[in-house]
């Protein structure tokens, strides 16, 4: 479809062609930056662990109610292959290790820790990990 207007011939057709063709060059351009952005995307294949921190009771000088702490784990496939230990205890332990000195400066009470496998598809939005160790990634969720 040709159009005219003030003596520039214009063809649509053409014009229409030449912007997608420089969208996919923009996005192809932007495509590494924006995977650099988000490098530890979570993988589908990999297994997860839920680490619940939950104060059993509230000290006396704050309201009663208790608070909580949640550390998602991704398991990297490799550590299945370096036979590394994944066992509810070490992933809790590992999980303390992050959320440790907050637990202490906000002066929680008795803790329970509790971890869980989760599926991919129960995953909350994530974000930024928090932690990257050997072949463990975690995310500290409020």
């Amino acid at each position: 479809m040709r159009s005219e207007s003030r003596g520039i011939r214009i063809d649509r057709d053409e014009v229409i062609a030449q912007m997608n063709l420089l969208s996919r060059a923009n996005w192809s351009l932007d495509f590494p930056q924006y995977c650099s952005q988000y490098p530890e995307m979570p993988d589908k294949d990999s297994q997860y662990k839920k680490v619940v921190f939950k104060e059993d009771y509230a000290p006396l000088r704050r309201a009663a109610k208790g608070r909580s702490l949640t550390v998602i784990i991704e398991i990297l496939q490799a550590a299945k292959r370096d036979r590394a230990d994944v066992s509810d205890l070490a992933m809790i332990e590992f999980a303390y290790k992050l959320v440790e000195n907050r637990i202490m400066n906000e002066e929680w009470g008795h803790c329970e820790k509790s971890a869980k496998s989760i599926s991919f598809r129960s995953l909350p939005p994530l974000g930024e990990p928090t932690r990257k160790e050997g072949d463990l990634i975690a995310w500290v969720i409020e």
